[in-house]
């Protein structure tokens, strides 16, 4: 059924695909030119196509409406380049799509299906969207698709294709060109490995030459892996090339001077450093995160008994470098459409004080006025403790949507990795030194000697004191005993043992040993 096509028909379509992307890149040209107030043009594109689905799925289309009207596309048509000119669907009246609101449509041959198309898609393909006059209104062409592989749109107007089943995250960042740029900083730090599920370093050979002559190799050397498999399952957070280039040109007119490429945030320390930082925060360790899981239920509010708000979001810890500091994690947002947001700058701003957020929280604290002092003394405009107390907000200057989720890998050993696709570089927020609890010290006990009644003399005698340097009572019997013939002292002694429940000091008989 996926056979080749002929190299003729081949020809052919590569010829109708020029054409078409022409006549789709002038009509984009007088689309950019329109402008000004209330004159958006009705804009409805192709959002996503699934051409090779597996058994268990449907060839499907999605259609989308980008722009700020109301658009009826009845008697609208959606056609394959690959199939003849019979082959076709056609919307039915009174279709319309609302701004934002999106279309599927299934392959079947079912007559009582509304949003049903009864066409072939082909590996190597192209789709075409025309109004009811004729005019072409979008065209999206793909080649080499694999079962399961997705096209999607993204937000300046270009596709990628998502992965098939069997790519593993590399290969997928490969075979998708937007992608190379996150690839590379990736491999740069060696944080590639783990999330292709190897556990062996990159072999280095130092090697020195001396003018023409160039000795054998030394061994392999082998560098510890800054992540570790271990650390899995990984979530990335991976942002477009357009995202990165963006970025290098704002470091560029910070500093003075124009950066194009990668190579020159490499060679400079202070940028390289700069830009570590910003890739791991990019990833999360430890779970898998789809964007179901993004999204609060009834098990993420308040459990037990606390004065902690309740949850408006949800937070995960990247692989960022700190073990004392806040800053780590990255927090998400859900609406009521389903769109999942990051936000990048919900971070804990610890109090002075020895209890952390944490602390403040349980005890009731969030509310109270000196920890929302919208940054007179802690510097932050939402106060302390402003993720743990749940201040943050979403909005567009805080907040950068995930425009495509959910991209599941699974590798050959069975790691699993969720990928969600940016069209913007999370920048880290600061971090701040998480507070240390002061060490509850023991205070020396007073240790008096130990009596006993003795019913003969009438008096009380003592039978056991204190011995400093054995820190445990000793009888004066067991010690004349030990220094005159060199006897055993008593199997038992009585002791002050510390009682951390009680908060104070226990006089036991312990064992000796």
């Amino acid at each position: 059924r996926r056979g080749t096509m002929a190299k003729d028909k081949g020809k052919a379509l590569g010829l109708a695909l020029l054409a078409l992307l022409c006549l789709h890149g002038a009509r984009g040209e007088r689309l950019l030119k329109q402008g000004g107030e209330n004159t958006e043009p009705k804009a409805i594109v192709i959002e996503s196509i699934l051409p090779l689905p597996d058994k268990d799925h449907f060839e499907t289309i999605m259609l989308r409406n980008v722009g700020k009207q109301e658009v009826d596309i009845s008697s609208w048509t959606l056609s394959p380049l690959s199939s003849n000119s019979q082959s076709s669907f056609t919307f039915r009246d009174d279709t319309v799509l609302q701004p934002g609101e999106t279309l599927e449509l299934k392959r079947s041959s079912s007559s009582f299906c509304k949003t049903c198309f009864d066409f072939e898609l082909m590996e190597n393909d192209a789709l075409l969207m025309k109004d009811a006059s004729g005019e072409i209104k979008d065209v999206t062409s793909w080649s080499g698709a694999k079962v399961q592989s997705a096209i999607k749109r993204i937000d300046d107007g270009n596709y990628i294709m998502l992965p098939g089943k069997s790519d593993s995250f590399t290969a997928f960042m490969k075979g998708t060109v937007q992608f190379s740029m996150f690839l590379e900083l990736l491999q740069h730090y060696d944080l590639d490995i783990a999330l292709d599920g190897g556990s062996e370093p990159r072999c280095v050979r130092p090697r020195t030459c001396f003018l023409w002559y160039c000795p054998p190799a030394p061994p392999c050397v082998g560098a510890e892996l800054p992540l570790k498999k271990e650390d899995g399952p990984f979530t990335v957070l991976v942002p477009t090339n357009l995202a990165i280039e963006k970025m290098l040109k704002e470091w560029g007119r910070s500093q003075g001077k124009e950066i194009t490429n990668l190579r020159q945030v490499f060679d400079d320390p202070e940028l390289s450093k700069k830009m570590e930082d910003i890739v791991r925060f990019h990833i999360i360790k430890q779970a898998a995160v789809m964007s179901a899981d993004m999204a609060l239920d009834a098990e993420t509010f308040n459990v037990g008994n606390t004065l902690a708000p309740e949850k408006q979001y949800i937070d995960k810890p990247t692989i960022r470098n700190s073990t004392d500091k806040t800053g780590i994690e990255v927090v998400f947002f859900t609406d009521k459409a389903g769109d999942v947001f990051v936000h990048a700058d919900c971070v804990d701003k610890p109090p002075p004080s020895e209890h952390g957020c944490d602390k403040q929280a349980e005890w009731g604290k969030c509310g109270e006025d000196w920890m929302n002092d919208n940054g007179t003394i802690s510097g932050r405009p939402l106060g302390y403790c402003e993720m743990t107390c749940q201040k943050c907000t979403c909005d567009p200057s805080t907040c950068k949507q995930i425009f495509i989720p959910d991209v599941e890998l699974k590798e050959p050993d069975g790691l699993s990795l969720a990928v969600h696709i940016l069209d913007q570089v999370l920048s880290p927020p600061d971090q701040y030194d998480m507070p240390i609890p002061k060490s509850v010290v023991a205070p020396e006990p007073i240790r008096p000697p130990v009596y006993v009644w003795n019913p003969y003399t009438h008096q009380q005698e003592t039978i056991a004191e204190w011995n400093a340097e054995t820190r445990s009572y000793q009888t004066v019997t067991d010690e004349n005993r030990t220094q005159t013939n060199g006897g055993p002292q008593l199997e038992y002694s009585w002791q002050y043992i510390w009682d951390t429940e009680t908060g104070q000091y226990q006089y036991v008989m312990v064992k000796r040993p």
